[in-house]
């Protein structure tokens, strides 16, 4: 009986805290999970929590289980989507002159029916999605 609980509350507090690395890992699920998952995870480490306290009690020899819940509860609160996925919301727009970027600088760039915008790479890799606007056309850039 140690045994099963020891193994759920490892199993659940991993569940826990590699949710939010399910679209890297496997990108074909898209964005979704995270966010349908986002309340789930505070009752899984919680489980994973009851079920390793239970099992230190019912045999002190499963402190194991314990150390890996402890240590799978950092993941959980670090990585929550929020804190991944910091959009930045209707940056400044400046003209090319004015923007002091380096030569060699990467950008990502828009252009329709005249209007014009451009994002450094720099400003995309650290906030993985930019809400813009480019002359009426709302935009979501993801990088």
């Amino acid at each position: 009986m140690t045994y099963l609980l020891s193994s759920l509350a490892v199993f659940f507090a991993v569940i826990a805290a590699f949710t939010p690395s399910l679209p890297a890992l496997i990108p074909c699920i898209g964005l979704l999970p995270l966010y349908r998952l986002r309340l789930f995870r505070p009752a899984l480490i919680i489980t994973a929590w009851a079920l390793a306290i239970a099992a230190f009690i019912t045999s002190p020899s499963s402190f194991v289980a314990l150390l890996f819940v402890l240590l799978l509860s950092i993941p959980t609160i670090i990585l929550e989507p929020q804190r991944i996925f910091v959009s930045l919301d209707d940056p400044k727009h400046v003209p090319p002159s004015q923007a002091n970027l380096r030569e060699e600088a990467l950008v990502l760039g828009f252009e329709e029916d005249g209007y014009a915008a451009a994002w450094p790479l720099e400003t995309l890799a650290p906030r993985h999605l930019i809400n813009d606007q480019v002359g009426d056309t709302p935009l979501l850039v993801a990088y």
